[in-house]
């Protein structure tokens, strides 16, 4: 499969099961799990990550504690900002994330730490600690 048919079947996974950033707000690290467990279904390797990006508004210049997925390493969905893909390279500059502000999980790891843990996250530090647990 060539890299344009890649996109385009993922932007098709991602167009039929159309979301509204507001119906995830405040929910970014259940709403990540589920693009995860979407696109596993489809057949993507899809990575879950947690991190801290720079905030804006009334969060500018804050490190926030959130959850989005990445897709063979170039695209990230985070559907509580955009329903279709996004390029990582912008989203990574927009949040001054580093890779000291991420963590990464495959698929099996992310579901051993939410049966472990009994929630969607965070799990680790930074991003427990920006979220004060």
């Amino acid at each position: 499969m060539t890299a344009q048919e890649q996109c385009q079947r993922l932007h098709d996974v991602l167009e039929h099961s159309r979301t509204e950033p507001e119906e995830w707000q405040g929910h970014c690290f259940e709403a990540a799990v589920k693009v995860m467990e979407l696109l596993e279904d489809a057949g993507f390797a899809p990575t879950l990550v947690h991190g801290t990006p720079l905030g804006g508004g009334p969060w500018e210049g804050i490190r926030i504690g959130h959850a989005w997925v990445e897709v063979e390493g170039h695209t990230v969905i985070d559907w509580t900002l955009a329903p279709g893909p996004l390029p990582l390279f912008v989203f990574y500059i927009q949040g001054a994330l580093g890779e000291q502000h991420v963590r990464r999980y495959s698929s099996t790891d992310a579901r051993r730490w939410m049966l472990r843990a009994k929630h969607f996250g965070p799990w680790e530090s930074p991003i427990t600690e920006a979220l004060g647990r």
